[in-house]
Parts: structure tokens; C-alpha cells; sequence
């Protein structure tokens, strides 16, 4: 008798799991074809198209990269007293009149500075 209950709740487990709607196909699981998209994937899956536009596969969704600032637009124009005029390639940028665009720290760096005179 225990046993015919056991198989019986089986039965009916069965019966109930198959009955359920479906919420997607799963991981791997082809999801469309050359035509496009077929069927949902499973929450937290897309239907992501491979190279070929023959296969959709669902698969889970990369994370976003970080969103970083963009360089600073690289500096422009006559540079004045103090300001970079150059790095370790050399001098890059002109300085003002009366200016000249001198070597510092073994020539990694370069800034304008004014001209000394002897006295």
C-alpha cells in the first residue's frame, strides 16, 4: 500500500511538472534560428546570435564594463611659463615668445621657462 502512494505522489509530481508553463529554455539551449529569435530564454539569459546568423544559443549576459572618464584632450597651442612642452621623446610643443622649452629630471620632462641671463 506504501508503496502504491509513493508512486502515485511520483505520478502526480510528474503530471504537475509537465503542466507547468515553460519560462524559457535553459543555458546552451538553442533559442532561434536563420530567421532570428524563436523562444525566450530563462530569466537571467539572452538569445545571443553567433557570427554565423544561423544559431541562436541562449547564454548568460557579459557584465558592463566600467564607464571610465575619457584622457584628458592632450594639451594644444603656445604654452606658457611652468607648463609641459615635452616628455621623454622630446620636446612637443612650442613655448611663448621669450620661452624656451627646457629638459628636467634626466630629460624625462620638459617645461617652458624664461632664459637665464648672465649678469
Amino acid at each position: 500500500m506504501l508503496l502504491t502512494r509513493v508512486f502515485a505522489s511520483v505520478a502526480l509530481f510528474a503530471a504537475l511538472v509537465a503542466a507547468a508553463p515553460q519560462t524559457g529554455v535553459g543555458l546552451g539551449e538553442e533559442c532561434g534560428d536563420v530567421t532570428g529569435p524563436k523562444v525566450p530564454c530563462a530569466p537571467g539569459l539572452i538569445c545571443h546570435v553567433y557570427n554565423d546568423y544561423t544559431n541562436y544559443v541562449c547564454v548568460k549576459p557579459r557584465p558592463l564594463k566600467p564607464t571610465t572618464k575619457p584622457p584628458p584632450p592632450k594639451p594644444t597651442g603656445v604654452k606658457g611659463v611652468g607648463e609641459s612642452c615635452g616628455d621623454y621623446n622630446g620636446p612637443n610643443a612650442q613655448c611663448a615668445p621669450g620661452l624656451y622649452c627646457h629638459p628636467f629630471d634626466d630629460n624625462l620632462s620638459y617645461y617652458c621657462v624664461v632664459p637665464r641671463h648672465p649678469h
